[in-house]
Parts: C-alpha cells; structure tokens; sequence
C-alpha cells in the first residue's frame, strides 16, 4: 500500500535577514525546500532547510526587494505546500537614496523626478515589467531625470521608479507613482 503525503508542512517561523551575507534565514519542516517569491509572484530565490529545519536562503542582490514584502514558502518532498509567510527586505546599508519628485507630465508619456547624478534609473508597472521607451535611462548630472514611457499612463496605474548605483552594486528601495484618471472621452466637433 503506498501512503500519499497530502498534508501540507506548517508555516515558515523565525525568519530574518543576515545584511552582509544576503540571506534570509528561519526554520521549516526538516529537509523542505524553502521558495521565496516577489512581489509579482516569480521566484527569486530557493534552498533546502537541514535535518533539523533551519535554512539559509542565498538571495542575489536583495537591495532590488528591500522595503517590499516578499512571499516564503515550505514545500515537502510530497510537493505540499505551507501557507506563505510575508516578511519585508530591511534597508540595505550604502544603496542609493530612491527617486524623488516624481510626476508623470505631457498625457502620462514621461516621468520626471530626481535622483543620484548620472545613475542608471528603471521604471516598471505593477508586474515588475520595464515600461520606459528606451531600456538604458541615465538620471542627469543635475540630477534630474525625464524618461518617455512605452505608453500613456492615465488609468490610476502603479509605477515604480529604481536606482542602481555602479559603484556599489545595490539597488535603492523603490518610489511609487499613481497614475491620475482620465475618464473623460474626447470632445467632438462638427
């Protein structure tokens, strides 16, 4: 007789976040293996808790999550899954300060705002997908920035604005822009 584990492990407990090594740590079923996921629903990193349930998750520059609730979840070798557990990304020391200042100007077509000089600026939509025109935008040495969009944004729209610094490698935490409404049809003349 062959016995089906359909009982799913019990939560992720005890989670932390070790800043100089990129990992997130905490405890589970022995021997699961632990998903973590962003805030769109994509994995972004995966281990393996020891015979006694503590892991350490390898995260891959983590500074492009911080400040935003990531998903944890235990998976048993029957592929049960636990309930997700939430836990946000502390700030992580030396990354760039996040945009400031942001507007969406001429019809929601570009985005203006303020940031570190000459750093590499991305703008994404609320599915982590890359919503300016040009894939490589740089901020000003004034440190200003205006970026065309891939459309017009008026329908009350998230949009998220990242910098990634050169020097250090780290993100900074993004900033969020809605999108006004323009429920209003064009007028017609005859």
């Amino acid at each position: 007789r062959i016995e089906v584990d359909a009982v799913a492990p019990n939560a992720v407990t005890n989670v932390d976040f070790i800043t100089n090594n990129y990992q997130i740590t905490g405890e589970a079923e022995p021997n699961s293996t632990i998903i973590i996921l962003n805030a769109f629903g994509d994995q972004v990193a995966r281990g393996v808790t020891s015979v006694v349930g503590h892991f350490f998750v390898n995260m891959n520059n983590p500074s492009q999550y911080q400040g935003q609730a990531l998903q944890i979840i235990a998976q048993d070798a029957g592929g049960n899954r636990s309930v997700a557990i939430e836990y946000v990304i502390p700030l992580i020391p030396n990354s760039p300060p996040a945009p400031t200042d942001l507007t969406l100007i001429e019809d929601g077509r570009y985005i203006t705002g303020v940031g570190q000089p000459n750093a590499p600026i991305y703008i994404r939509d609320e599915n982590g997908q890359n919503i300016a025109e040009n894939w490589s935008n740089y901020i000003r040495s004034d440190g200003t920035f205006h970026i065309e969009l891939n459309g017009h944004y008026l329908k009350g729209q998230k949009i998220y604005a990242s910098i990634y610094d050169n020097q250090t490698g780290l993100y900074s935490s993004r900033a969020e822009i809605i999108a006004s409404i323009d429920d209003i049809p064009p007028v017609l003349h005859s």
